[in-house]
């Protein structure tokens, strides 16, 4: 995945920090590279700065074409060219830049998060 992806993707994610949609996923991945949804899905079900991770974690599952369904985000990762570190520096570093321009807390507060998300 190039670099150009990366930050599309990344800039979703982030997106989907303060606004989280589970059918945004499903959409994205029909619109895009489903394996590097599915990587990033699986990356962020396994953290615990993201949050989310039962909501990605299915939709993971959901979206995993394998047979073998339940890889591991490093292992889908090697098999679809995602750069895991650079993925998550890309993401983070979106994530703390919309806190500071609102004003925000640089915390686990997340502002902009519909409710009951």
């Amino acid at each position: 995945m190039d670099r150009a992806a990366t930050n599309s993707l990344a800039r979703f994610c982030a997106d989907q920090y303060f606004g989280f949609d589970p059918e945004d996923w499903i959409v994205r991945s029909l619109r895009s590279d489903r394996a590097s949804v599915i990587a990033a899905a699986r990356y962020l079900s396994q953290t615990s700065w993201y949050g989310r991770e039962n909501d990605l974690a299915r939709i993971a599952a959901t979206l995993e074409a394998a047979p073998a369904g339940g890889a591991g985000a490093a292992q889908a990762a090697r098999a679809h060219d995602f750069n895991l570190g650079l993925f998550a520096a890309v993401l983070r570093l979106d994530i703390m830049s919309r806190r500071l321009s609102a004003g925000g807390s640089t915390g686990d507060g997340r502002p902009g998060m519909r409710a009951g998300h």
